[in-house]
């Protein structure tokens, strides 16, 4: 049986559980300047692109200027207050995993819409009963992709890492053929870019005793010598959230961390989390007769729509 449920992710919050090395002039001001960049495709389960990939960067949170919002604990030399992000700190505020209002925040900072849309599993048997170990073919996969970086004047790795997601659009088509089915439940929502079967995330300069514009999680390839970035990526499917909501890491139902970690020549360490819900009830969909998922069209945060019509199911009982 089909079954349609709308869904949407949202970046709560963050922890910097130790800041990133800094330029000794602390040109960009004290402390920590992050920002977020996000990307999001939809694929279907032939492994085919539904529209092109959405890509957003937030506002950058830290030492004030340039139009950043201003927050943090980060002190100078003699102890005075200057802002910007330090060791400990929490953003929007204590228990960052807890989405607070307002929400989205209209100053572009977390919490964050990330993404909203609809998302159809095709199920063995009957909802009715638990669907523990059954079969289910995905209709369409959402692949966000969501990272931190430390903004400083002088070298810039955004570049590469651009030209890295062109490159990985062929990629993910060929993931999500990969996970198109399977018995639920499923594998970890997370994989890294490794398992797409391409180089690590971006190939970055080496710039030790440089500062720069870069992905914090930063590592040295032990094998090659070279400074590695490695992006988490969180493939969704109607499946897929609905295990998602029915587990609590710790965080609340349907939070997942996403922790990314430094070489220790960068020393920057920080966790983030992202929370799916879904927004409304489970539908029952009629069969498909030679027909396609519907394409793009955008919704709040961007999503894909599909039918409207179908049987409202009730609840599927936990695990």
């Amino acid at each position: 049986m089909r079954i349609q449920g709308r869904y949407r992710v949202s970046l709560n919050g963050f922890r910097c559980n130790n800041s990133t090395w800094d330029d000794a002039l602390n040109r960009d001001g004290f402390g920590d300047e992050v920002f977020f960049q996000i990307e999001y495709r939809y694929v279907d389960g032939n492994g085919s692109p539904m529209g092109e990939p959405v890509r957003r960067v937030t506002r950058t949170i830290g030492a004030p200027g340039d139009g950043r919002y201003a927050f943090g604990s980060a002190r100078d030399i003699w102890g005075n207050l200057q802002l910007g992000i330090a060791s400990g700190d929490e953003f929007p505020g204590p228990s960052p995993f807890e989405r607070r209002n307002p929400f989205p925040n209209p100053e572009d900072v977390p919490p964050l819409l990330i993404w909203e849309g609809d998302l159809v599993s095709d199920w063995e048997g009957d909802h009715t009963d638990y669907w523990i170990g059954r079969r289910v073919t995905h209709e369409n996969i959402v692949f966000i992709t969501s990272t931190i970086w430390e903004r400083d004047p002088g070298e810039d790795a955004m570049t590469g890492w651009l030209r890295w997601l062109v490159a990985a659009d062929e990629k993910f088509g060929d993931k999500a053929r990969e996970i198109v089915s399977g018995v639920w439940p499923l594998t970890a929502p997370v994989f890294d870019a490794v398992s797409l079967g391409i180089q690590t995330g971006a190939t970055l300069p080496e710039i030790l005793g440089q500062a720069g514009t870069r992905p914090i999680g930063t590592m040295r390839d032990a094998t090659v010598g070279e400074l590695l970035f490695t992006p988490q990526v969180l493939d969704l499917t109607q499946a897929r959230a609905e295990e998602m909501l029915a587990r609590n890491e710790g965080y609340g139902v349907g939070v997942r961390p996403f922790h990314y970690r430094d070489a220790d020549i960068f020393r920057g360490d920080y966790v983030f989390w992202l929370q799916v819900e879904r927004v409304g009830i489970l539908r029952e969909l009629p069969p498909l007769v030679g027909t396609a998922p519907s394409p793009l069209s955008g919704s709040g945060g961007g999503g894909v729509t599909l039918s409207t019509g179908g049987i409202p199911l009730a609840p599927r009982p936990r695990l």
